[in-house]
């Protein structure tokens, strides 16, 4: 009697931990960041504007986390642009944001794209600009 229950613990147990793995993979499959760019345009001769887009696909959407930082951090500005935006609403297809850019943000920046699902389903793409 205790090897049956024994046996019927561990089938269980591996029934679980396989069917868990397997929704995890499925999930990551669907969220995507297919083509992403950004480039930097003059909206007037004062100022200039970064645009982000992206075509993305996912199944139910928890957020977009876009993070702009500088590729190298030096000690020896002591201004640089970072910043974080969250979008919480969402049609799947193609995000397109445009950001201000502060006067002071010359140089190599980084832009981090993050589309979180409500099932923890994850894509991050990077990539690189200029800014001058």
């Amino acid at each position: 009697m205790k090897k049956i229950i024994q046996f019927i613990l561990l089938i269980s147990t591996f029934w679980s931990i396989t069917s868990c793995n397997q929704h995890d993979v499925n999930n990551a499959s669907f969220t995507e960041i297919k083509d992403m760019y950004a480039s930097v345009t003059n909206s007037n001769q004062q100022s200039h504007l970064l645009e982000v887009v992206a075509d993305i696909q996912y199944l139910e959407m928890g957020y977009i986390k876009v993070d702009i930082h500088p590729l190298q951090l030096s000690s020896m500005e002591n201004k640089q642009w970072r910043a974080s935006y969250i979008y919480d609403k969402f049609e799947e297809g193609t995000f397109h944001a445009q950001y201000s850019i502060p006067e002071y943000a010359k140089g190599e920046y980084q832009i981090v794209l993050n589309l979180v699902e409500k099932e923890n389903g994850k894509a991050i793409k990077k990539i690189d600009t200029y800014i001058d």
